[in-house]
């Protein structure tokens, strides 16, 4: 993808939102639900999306199904969250004889990005929350782990169409930048490392009307004491350096 065709995959975002304005943006909650509810449909295509996370991120059987399974949990938890705050956001609050509710808004076009070790769970967990707020979203899928997009996407067409919200842009970084430069994206939602945060951040016209919500580094050092029995520790620790050494983790 050029840098021109990525800017209009932004345009067409920024058209959806229309100032808050657009289809998704004043949907109503209950059919925001139903949208974005795709638990049940992603389980349908659960042993492609694995295949596809083994062969392009070189993952276990174990840890492919491990990652998709804990996606799915989370898009399902996410949408139980919102039923709960539209729950509480429907009732009358009174302060200092003032009555009044706070209702929930979209912040507007959001550019979601994950990083390649869990391309599938990262990058949803920064695309299913901005999502199901009422936001227009670009999703740039990581360089390695693009693949496994494909069978989501086919799931998740309705949602994609030019009035409604998903918009997928290629990956690189010729492409990213020129986003930010626009001054079209109101909020980023990052999963990576800090120098690529500040990269982005600092392409940005008007940072300080750029809403961010970043989760950065996360290195899990793995931590071998005097006294530990290295026969065994470098047992657990060698699997570790293959993947996260969170997962890893072994008594």
């Amino acid at each position: 993808m050029t840098e021109g065709e990525a800017l209009e995959v932004l345009e067409a975002a920024v058209a959806a939102y229309d100032n808050g304005r657009g289809v998704w943006p004043t949907m109503a909650v209950g059919s925001g639900f139903t949208m974005c509810n795709s638990s049940r449909r992603m389980m349908e295509r659960r042993a492609d999306v694995v295949r596809l996370l083994m062969w392009e991120i070189g993952k276990t059987l174990k840890d492919a199904e491990k990652e998709f399974d804990r996606t799915v949990a989370y898009i399902a938890d996410t949408v139980d969250a919102l039923k709960e705050l539209d729950r509480v956001s429907s009732r009358f609050t009174i302060a200092e004889g003032i009555i009044g509710q706070i209702r929930r808004a979209p912040l507007g076009v959001t550019l979601c990005m994950g990083p390649y070790n869990y391309p599938l769970n990262e990058s949803l967990t920064t695309l299913i929350p901005a999502l199901i707020m009422g936001n227009t979203t670009v999703l740039k899928p990581p360089r390695h782990g693009v693949l496994l997009f494909s069978p989501c996407s086919k799931r998740s067409a309705t949602l994609s169409r030019r009035e409604w919200s998903i918009h997928f842009s290629a990956w690189g970084r010729t492409v990213a930048p020129p986003l930010m430069r626009s001054g079209k994206v109101d909020a980023l939602a990052f999963i990576g490392t800090s120098t690529a945060a500040n990269a982005l951040l600092k392409e940005h016209p008007k940072p300080n009307r750029l809403r961010v919500v970043l989760g950065l580094e996360a290195k899990n050092p793995a931590i071998v004491l005097p006294d530990a029995d290295l026969t065994r520790q470098s047992l657990n620790a060698l699997p570790a350096a293959c993947h996260s050494t969170a997962s890893a983790a072994r008594p």
